[in-house]
């Protein structure tokens, strides 16, 4: 029995999909890293109250890049795969065409928007005029970025993952060097790496086009194929929508009732928990081709078993940063962040319930193709996130966003599992 079990996890280990992990999950971590240092450096090198500014200015380009990818990342990972896996080359071109040029004309029209009523928004939805230019000049990111995450997702649906890892990682890689160099020049401010964030956005486009080949964008349009991958890419851009909106909406909300400082301790807080995310997205980098290609309940049960163990080693990660939490913020950030440690604590547990929703979100989108409950689930936490917000914030300010998030991710984890449980027990 003894042998037999570790038989089991030494193949496990050494399996393609654990091999597979390993390298995405490297590279999320390196991004992580380079992420953390990035945040440091910028945190450190300008007051509270721009840190705020630029935390609500970055996070309103992340909600909008989720815009702006409309679920064709999704798309790409559901189809792509399959047909490659069947031989259909040509089929193969066109799909990544037609989403490149979907997701082209939809950021760019986004980034125009965004560029145009820069004032108002500032003004009127955040009551901060001041955050007129900061959101002025991030609408250039979103001509760059979007189109660099797509091709992250084609390399990936290749099962490309070294090129996947490698276009990822450009952005941030890029992005630090450029804020370190202005660093030493002595001209890092709010604005300058405002504009770093803005034009170092093009590398991945710049390498994805490179690795994947400017043939593709050539390659026929079918107007079927649009239908397609619109089809089951609405309701997941609807559900990656609501997700980003419910990962950033604390930052934008706290915005109009709190001073922009003590936004600035919040972000700093949160910026420090974003490492979560950024593993678990390598983690189901992998795990997403490869649940879309199983056929059978026995291949879907035997194949969550191995992800919980990938998955669940973040646990011990959360609970040992939580255990260290006010060396920590202290170390990063320095004495003027102290009151970011008690935000930070909440936050950690708040992630320990996100990292917990992975596997029955990724089994109910892509093993399910339950788009629309995914969807459905992912408009419920965001409606839990905001009516917890608009309670908790006026009454317990900057701390009220980080209990919220740890309620309405607990909520989700708790009926996405009992979803994903019923459904299993039904295909016996």
């Amino acid at each position: 029995m003894i042998k037999r079990s570790i038989s089991y996890l030494y193949a496990l280990v050494v399996s393609q999909t654990a091999r597979s992990t390993y390298l995405t999950t490297f590279g999320s971590g390196i991004n992580a890293f380079l992420g953390f240092v990035f945040t440091i450096v910028v945190a450190r090198s300008i007051s509270p109250s721009d840190f705020g500014l630029f935390s609500v200015a970055i996070n309103l380009l992340a909600v909008l890049i989720v815009f702006s990818d409309f679920g064709l990342s999704s798309s790409i990972l559901k189809f792509l795969p399959q047909a490659i896996r069947e031989g259909k080359k040509e089929e193969s071109k066109k799909i990544i065409k037609v989403s490149f040029l979907i997701s082209f004309l939809i950021c760019g029209f986004l980034a125009l928007t965004l560029f145009l009523f820069s004032s108002p928004l500032a003004g009127n939805i955040f009551s901060k005029k001041e955050l007129t230019l900061p959101l002025m000049i991030v609408s250039v990111g979103l001509l760059g970025l979007p189109l660099s995450c797509l091709f992250v997702s084609i390399l990936q649906a290749q099962q490309r993952f070294l090129f996947a890892v490698i276009t990822d990682s450009s952005l941030m890689v890029i992005k630090v060097l450029a804020t370190i160099i202005l660093l030493v020049l002595g001209r890092l401010n709010l604005i300058s790496v405002l504009i770093i964030v803005s034009l170092t956005s093009f590398s991945g486009l710049i390498l994805g086009l490179v690795f994947i080949g400017p043939k593709i964008l050539f390659a026929k349009v079918e107007t079927s194929l649009v239908k397609t991958l619109l089809g089951f890419g609405i309701w997941v851009a609807l559900a990656r929508i609501t997700n980003a909106i419910s990962g950033r909406i604390d930052t934008l909300m706290l915005v109009r009732f709190v001073e922009t400082a003590q936004v600035g301790f919040y972000a700093a807080a949160q910026r420090m928990t974003f490492i979560f995310p950024v593993l678990t997205a390598g983690m189901t980098a992998v795990l997403q081709p490869k649940y879309a290609a199983l056929k059978t309940i026995e291949e879907a049960k035997s194949f969550t078993k191995k992800s919980v163990l990938l998955v669940g080693s973040l646990f011990g990660l959360i609970g040992g940063i939580f255990l260290i939490a006010p060396w920590l913020t202290i170390l990063v950030y320095g004495q003027a962040y102290e009151p970011a440690i008690y935000i930070f604590r909440w936050l950690l547990l708040s992630s320990s319930f996100f990292v917990a929703t992975t596997i029955p979100m990724i089994i109910i989108l892509y093993y399910l193709g339950q788009s629309k409950f995914f969807t459905l689930i992912s408009a419920l936490q965001l409606a839990l996130i905001f009516l917890a917000n608009l309670v908790l914030i006026p009454k317990m300010g900057v701390i009220g966003p980080a209990i919220s998030l740890a309620f309405s991710y607990g909520m989700i984890f708790l009926i996405s599992s009992l979803f994903v449980y019923q459904k299993f027990r039904q295909q016996k």
